[in-house]
This record gives C-alpha cells, structure tokens and sequence, in this order.
C-alpha cells in the first residue's frame, strides 16, 4: 500500500504520483487500485517514487467485460477525469445503461473482475452498425489517499523439454507422459 503525494495532471494526461518506487519491488506495468476499483497502471519508476496514468487518461486503454451483457470491449480515457469510452463494439442491445464494467484479464496485466464503472450511456455509432457506450468512472486517486500495487505474473509457464517423444507410428512424434 502507498500513498499518493501529488496530481500530475495537465489538463491532456491524468497522473499521479506516489510513495513507493523500484525500492519496494514496483515495474512499470503493475497495476494500481482503490477501494473504489482500478485506478490505473504504473508508467514510470523510480527508487522511491512512481507515476500511475489513470484509466481515466485519453492514453489509456483497459479490456473489460460487461458484467450482464457478458460483452467483451476495450474503454479508453476519456480525457475528462471521469468518464471512459467503449467504441465501435457490434451493434446489440445487449449492453443498457446502469450495467457494471469489470476488468476481463485477458490482457495478463489487469487480474479479472477488478470494479472499472458503471454504463452510463448507450448509443449508435457512426455507422448505425456498431455502438459506442459510455462509461461511469469516478476519480479513484486524490490526494493524501493510499492506493494498492498488484504483483501479475505474466510469465507463461514452458512444458519440461527434457520430456521423451516417441514415434506413434502415424507419422507423427508424441510425447510421453511422465510417470
């Protein structure tokens, strides 16, 4: 658990700053919660300092899943602070306003299920064949907060290559199972 020292915000990016750095064990890429849900991603790491882009910021992009509807999407920042945009996903009528958004973990940064917002609008997009929904997401990081760094371990696990193969007879090779 660190705390946040202070907003980086420029008006075009949405960053804070907090305690905790390369000392404590923190990478660029880890990412960071609230109570209130995900707050963001680790961007930039120092000994004892770390910047996190907001999921807020027009720079970040988050998979997601929506929770009644079980649609998959991307949300990107909007830019405002409060709000996240989901674009061009199929036309449906599916998704309505009020559905909770949680994070989908397919992208091996972002653990499942993690509380992103709340759908707040729902509406054709240019085409009248997709929909672009809007989503609720409220400033998760003030200052004189404490935020959580979650450790994701994105290594993919290799099969044991010391394994015997044997030929099948099929022309193929297989492997054989350990015993």
């Amino acid at each position: 658990i660190f705390e946040v020292r202070r907003a980086l915000s420029d008006g075009f990016t949405q960053r804070y700053q907090i305690d905790g750095g390369s000392n404590d064990g923190l990478e660029v890429g880890m990412p960071v919660v609230t109570e209130a849900g995900l707050a963001g991603q680790l961007i930039h790491v120092a000994p004892n300092s770390s910047q996190v882009q907001l999921i807020q910021d027009k720079n970040q992009e988050v998979p997601v899943l929506f929770t009644t509807s079980h649609v998959r999407g991307i949300v990107r920042g909007s830019g405002d602070g409060t709000t996240l945009q989901s674009r061009d996903l199929p036309f449906s009528d599916k998704i309505k306003v009020g559905e909770k958004v949680v994070t989908s973990g397919l992208d091996g940064i972002y653990p499942k299920g993690i509380p992103v917002g709340v759908v707040t609008k729902v509406e054709p997009g240019d085409s009248g064949s997709y929909i672009d929904v809007t989503v609720s997401s409220p400033k998760s990081i003030g200052t004189s907060e404490y935020v959580l760094v979650l450790y994701v371990d994105t290594k993919v696990e290799l099969p044991d290559l010391d394994e015997e193969e044997e030929n099948a007879g099929d022309g193929q090779v297989r492997r054989k199972p350990k015993r």
